[in-house]
């Protein structure tokens, strides 16, 4: 990974730019969602994919079902339903992350 150093004032509000060539390296569009944490006393910024977030929602919903019980067939078809759902989230994930290794110029699409 290429370490670039650019130096920022941040504002009265706390908000920064981020330069413009580090956006279109990275692929964060206007309106993206970010999510930002703190790593061994680092800001960062990660790009979060609306499919990120359908298997989190996907997955959390399913170990809920867990805890109620599966014995009820409806439940238990539901999970079966989610657990495909993230299986052909993810697979389409390891897809787009194979091509974009393969081919670096190509953008990864949120959906």
């Amino acid at each position: 990974m290429k370490n670039i150093t650019k130096l920022r004032k941040m504002d009265t509000l706390g908000r920064i730019v981020v330069p413009m060539d580090t956006r279109k390296r990275l692929g964060i569009d206007e309106g993206d969602l970010l999510e930002v944490f703190e790593n061994e006393g680092m800001i960062c910024f990660k790009k979060v994919y609306t499919r990120d977030i359908c298997i989190s929602m996907l997955t959390t919903l399913a170990e809920e079902m867990d805890k109620v019980g599966s014995g009820i067939n409806n439940a238990y078809n539901a999970k079966q339903k989610i657990q495909e759902a993230i299986d052909l989230l993810r697979e389409g994930d390891n897809i787009e992350q194979d091509q974009q290794q393969n081919n670096p110029n190509v953008r990864r699409t949120p959906w």
